[in-house]
Formats: structure tokens, C-alpha cells, sequence
């Protein structure tokens, strides 16, 4: 919930006071490096807490190799793979069917064919999925990892609900809450923000102003944060992260991403069109079962 206005600031001051101690929280934690990626545990026989394997609360589900993992690379082959996994169970086809009969009821021009149309996505998501391993194995992700980033502890559901504001001072920011599905992440993974791009603040004209005021205060943190060309190429893991850590069965549907792809494709130039060809040869025209 977004805060109250009260007599001496506005709103968007508020906002701004609150999105800057939310960040500072989050650099302090930047501050905390650790020496693999996983779940904090509780070691009972030496008494100290370590880095251990990934739980549910830490990952939403658990790949077969649950960690810990010592580099981005091991990090996002684990998910991929899991992926992979998904796609094999003899269930996955009716799982999907169900989940698109779900989706047709909340989109305006709904599939004709839920069955044609699972069977088609599990064509697709299958040579995507292995596309996208094959290719992971082709990419050194080590300028990303220790020495040169640290992995950090983030909290994982950093929200507008779990942060607490002073009733009396809504600009003043309380306590965070719900930390159990904390863990340790590449520090590239941090640069993505939840709590700024909650859906409280979508149509808010100050999102662009907070993502800035965060990114300047989590910057201030790690000196070798500040380079844009190193920032943009985080945002493409952060993005890459993203789909391999896609919750089961929610991908679209494959005949509603190709009409995007489509209207991608009429307003791209032939260079950029060239780029996305292996995705789009496997996402357009008909599908052979």
C-alpha cells in the first residue's frame, strides 16, 4: 500500500523518502558477501551459519541439483535444467491444457484449439529450452562472479506489502518484514527491484524517478557497479534469470507470443530481424507432430 499524505509532504516526497531508506537497507546488505549461492542454514556441529542448498521458500521449487552453486553459470544451468525436466513428464501436455483452458477465460480473443495449442507450446518450449542450455554453455559468465561481484544476501519478495511505514510519518519506513525466502544470489541478480516495480506504482509518473533514486543508492555500494555498458549487460542476466526460473505451465501460449513476435518483426529494421532468427524459426509457421 502506498503511503498516506500527511500535512507537511506529498505523496511523491514520501515516495521518494521511502524508496531511499528501502535502498540503503539493501545496500548494507550488498555489504554481506558470501562464498556460494544457496540458502542460508544453520550448521548444528560447528555452531555457525553457512551457505547450503537452495530450499523452496529461497527458490519457489527446487531443480534436482539444489546447490549450493559456486558460479552464475552452475546458478542458471541448474534452472535450466529443471526446465528441461519439466518438459519430459509424460503430464506436462494435460497440465497445460488445463492451465490454457484457465487462461482463455481471462483473455479477449481466446484459443480455438486448446489441445493443438498445448501440444504446439510443448514442441516449442522443448527446443527453446534446449536451445537455451546449449547456448549457456557457450558464454563466460566469470566477470560476473567472485572476485569481481560478489554473491549477496536479497531479500526475496521485497514488496510494498512487507515494508512498514510510521502511521504518523508515512515517510518514514519502520521495519521490513517476511524474510524467510532470503538467500544469496549473484549480485547482478539485485539490480532488479520488486518493490519499485510493484503494481501499486505501475501508473505512478515517479517510477522512472524511484528506479533511478534506488539504482544511484545501491551504485554508492560497489564501486565496479558504476559502469552503464556492465549495468546493461546485468539487466540481460537478470532477463535470462527470468526465464529459466519461470514458474512451471506459465509461459504464453505460443500462438499469442508469435502474434507479438509478428508485430515485432514489421517494425524492427532486416539487422535486428536477423538477430532474433533462431527464436523466431522456432516459434513461426506450422508445427509438425
Amino acid at each position: 500500500m502506498l503511503p498516506s499524505k500527511d500535512k507537511g509532504m506529498s505523496v511523491e516526497q514520501q515516495l521518494v523518502k521511502v524508496v531511499e531508506q528501502v535502498a540503503r537497507c539493501e545496500a548494507q546488505l550488498l555489504q554481506l558477501s558470501f562464498d556460494a549461492i544457496g540458502s542460508i542454514v544453520y550448521d548444528s556441529v560447528t555452531s555457525e551459519y553457512r551457505v547450503g542448498r537452495a530450499t523452496l521458500s529461497s527458490i519457489g521449487r527446487l531443480p534436482h541439483d539444489c546447490g549450493p552453486w559456486n558460479s552464475t553459470a552452475d546458478y542458471l544451468s541448474s534452472l535450466i535444467s529443471l526446465q528441461r525436466s519439466d518438459l519430459c513428464k509424460s503430464d506436462w501436455i494435460e497440465e497445460r491444457k488445463v492451465w490454457l483452458s484457465d487462461f482463455n477465460t481471462v483473455i479477449e480473443s481466446p484459443l480455438e484449439d486448446i489441445k493443438a495449442e498445448a501440444r504446439a507450446d510443448h514442441v516449442y518450449y522443448t527446443s527453446w529450452f534446449a536451445m537455451l542450455e546449449e547456448a549457456l554453455v557457450q558464454v563466460d559468465f566469470s566477470a560476473f562472479d567472485p572476485p569481481n561481484y560478489p554473491f549477496v544476501l536479497m531479500h526475496d519478495d521485497l514488496s510494498t506489502a512487507n515494508v512498514l511505514i510510521d502511521y504518523a510519518d508515512p515517510s518514514c519506513v519502520r521495519s521490513i518484514i517476511d524474510w524467510e525466502g532470503s538467500h544469496v544470489v549473484p549480485f547482478w541478480l539485485t539490480i532488479s527491484s520488486q518493490f519499485i516495480s510493484n503494481e501499486d506504482l505501475y501508473d505512478n509518473p515517479l517510477v522512472a524517478q524511484l528506479s533511478a533514486t534506488r539504482l544511484e543508492i545501491l551504485r554508492s555500494s560497489l564501486e565496479s557497479f558504476s559502469d552503464d555498458d556492465t549495468l546493461f549487460a546485468m539487466w540481460k542476466l537478470v532477463g535470462l534469470h527470468t526465464i529459466a526460473a519461470r514458474v512451471r505451465l506459465c509461459n504464453l501460449p505460443v500462438a499469442i507470443a508469435n502474434k507479438a513476435v509478428e508485430k515485432f518483426v514489421k517494425n524492427r529494421s532486416p539487422d535486428e530481424v536477423e538477430h532474433f532468427k533462431p527464436l523466431m524459426e522456432l516459434g513461426l509457421g506450422e508445427v509438425s507432430y
